[in-house]
């Protein structure tokens, strides 16, 4: 027993010594450090089309903002994720219900405040009702209105085209893609960038910023297929426009032969789409080391969040009716 203390006691001098002598000669020792990690999750949701109190379809009812309000506030207590973020992909205003024509869209921003979104990036039905009422609800948002390829004609952009957001010790940059239809970019004198060539000069300035490239767009699933498929740096597109079910996301391999994870909800606020991201630090930068999407159905089983209830009641008492209505002939009845 003597003998074994001895010896233990040799072998933990000379692993002393050792280490001392490096540290001496300026060499490294040779332990390896933790990895970092820090968890994201991205709530999202696209083409909603003003439907703020939900619908009705043989018997079930889902959708609305106020069930949208417990699901991510659920999320958010929870605690499981550095950050939860919320994320609008577009078309708030076409398709729209009375309270959302009535008010040209000025509700439906006040309930994405009460939510805390994160970013909005404006689909072709928030053009409607013209470019002047769209710039007053994105004066309104609380959130970053994200547009990269929207410009004025004087080459001013519509909104922000991008931006980095801090998750942890990782920097996660978030840029908008918009599209509008023919006639639209004729009506609102607005320029329209093909979005795949923004994309091409943007990212590799977002790679140059950021660690993760999180695109945020309206341009519908083909369209961002192409994108993942032609722009090398990206980790995730975030979509809207095709009304497209992607219950896990879709992976397409970017052109250095990278997954990039798609995805979509459908429309009408039927599911609430969530992204939850692995950031993991190796030597001085982070990358997405794990990706996964699924679908949570807002249907009656999720109880509606009291306080948006109140607002949009008390917005709708106080919406003007029909015959004092100033929405533009623009905005669409459907």
């Amino acid at each position: 027993m003597k003998i074994t203390r001895w010896l233990g006691g040799i072998g933990l001098l000379l692993v002393a010594g050792l280490l001392a002598g490096a540290m001496a000669q300026g060499q490294p020792a040779t332990t390896t450090a933790p990895a970092q990690q820090v968890r994201l999750t991205l709530v999202h949701i696209n083409d909603p089309h003003g439907q703020l109190l939900g619908r009705t379809d043989q018997g079930k009812t889902y959708g609305g903002y106020a069930r949208l309000a417990t699901y991510v506030d659920a999320l958010r207590q929870a605690g499981t994720a550095e950050r939860v973020m919320l994320i609008h992909a577009g078309d708030e205003f076409s398709k729209a219900d009375d309270l959302t024509r009535a008010t040209q869209g000025r509700v439906n921003v006040a309930v994405m405040n009460l939510l805390k979104f994160d970013l909005w990036v404006p689909g072709n039905g928030e053009y409607y009702g013209g470019v002047e009422v769209l710039k007053a609800r994105m004066a309104e948002a609380k959130c970053k209105v994200l547009s990269a390829n929207v410009a004025e004609k004087s080459g001013k952009l519509l909104a922000e085209p991008y931006v980095i957001e801090p998750v942890g010790g990782a920097k996660v940059a978030f840029f908008g893609l918009g599209y509008m239809h023919a006639p639209q970019v004729q009506q609102t004198g607005l320029v329209l960038t093909d979005p795949i060539a923004v994309a091409r000069k943007l990212v590799p300035e977002l790679r140059q910023q950021a660690d993760i490239v999180v695109a945020v767009t309206h341009i519908g699933l083909d369209q961002d297929v192409k994108l993942a498929g032609a722009v090398s740096g990206l980790d995730v597109i975030i979509g809207g426009h095709s009304h497209s079910l992607l219950p896990k996301g879709r992976l397409v391999k970017d052109p250095d032969g990278k997954s990039v994870l798609i995805c979509q909800t459908g429309e009408f606020l039927h599911n609430a789409g969530r992204v939850d991201m692995q950031l993991t630090k190796t030597g001085t930068r982070w990358q997405v080391t794990e990706a996964t999407a699924r679908l949570d159905a807002l249907d009656d089983k999720v109880k509606q969040d009291p306080a948006v209830t109140a607002l949009l009641a008390r917005a709708a008492e106080a919406a003007p009716q029909p015959a004092q209505r100033q929405v533009p002939a623009t905005m669409p009845a459907w």
